[in-house]
Formats: structure tokens, sequence, C-alpha cells
């Protein structure tokens, strides 16, 4: 961040115009913070699921790719980390970010349909608001 003071706002502005964050600082900045956290973490000698899962936390695909070689467990936090950033966005009021892109395949690698999840997320948020 020392580096490209700049990051935040670039990051931002060329966001808001619809363009993914990953396009945005690779274009920009020829990397991106998933492939950055995964070098982070492999040097810190994390487990390989998770430095797969902050690798490929903004690939939708990876649900359904078998060529990634990423399968069970970094999926299983992608996709738990998909559901809760849903369930965290709508009890702050924040505009959902990615959750339209990972919907299907995270209900389906999971088996959950959409009115399970519905009503899991309902009854977190009513814990979260103290009903």
């Amino acid at each position: 961040m020392i580096k490209f003071p700049e990051y935040r706002e670039t990051v931002m502005a060329q966001c808001k115009m619809g363009k993914s964050i990953c396009d945005v600082e690779n274009d920009v900045f020829s990397t991106s913070h998933n492939v950055v956290g995964n070098m982070l973490t492999r040097s810190w000698m994390l487990p390989d699921h998770i430095c797969k899962a902050i690798l490929y936390h903004h690939d939708p695909d990876i649900f359904t790719s078998t060529g990634k070689n990423v399968r069970t467990v970094a999926c299983d936090l992608i996709g738990i980390v998909h559901m809760a950033e849903c369930v965290a966005d709508e009890h702050l009021f924040v505009r959902d970010k990615e959750w339209h892109r990972f919907e299907q395949a995270v209900l389906k690698y999971f088996d959950v349909s959409e009115q399970e999840f519905s009503e899991l997320k309902g009854d977190i948020l009513a814990y979260l608001n103290g009903e």
C-alpha cells in the first residue's frame, strides 16, 4: 500500500464503473490482492487449503472447475465466506458485492436451495437484529 498510495481511490473509482476488483488491480498494478495474499500466506506456511482459498476467492468457476485442483476444504471456505458476506452485507445495508456472481455455484456446491438459504439468512439476520 505504501508503494501505491493511489490504490484505494483508483480501485474504488473503477469498481464503481462496474469493473471487478481483480481486473482493476491487474490492469493498473500488474497484480491483485488475491495473488499477494496467496504469496503471503504461503510464506507464513499456512495450510495449502487456506492459501488456495485466498487465491481463488473471487473466482466463481472454482466450484465447477476440476483443472484448478482446489476442491473440498478450499471450496468450503470460499463458499462459507461468500454466504457470510451476503448476510453481513444485508445486515449492514451494504450493496451486495459478489453474491450475484457466486450464488448459484455456492448453493449447488453445498446442495442448498435458494429457499433454504433465504430461511437461514433470515434466521441469522433476526438473531443479529436481536429479534
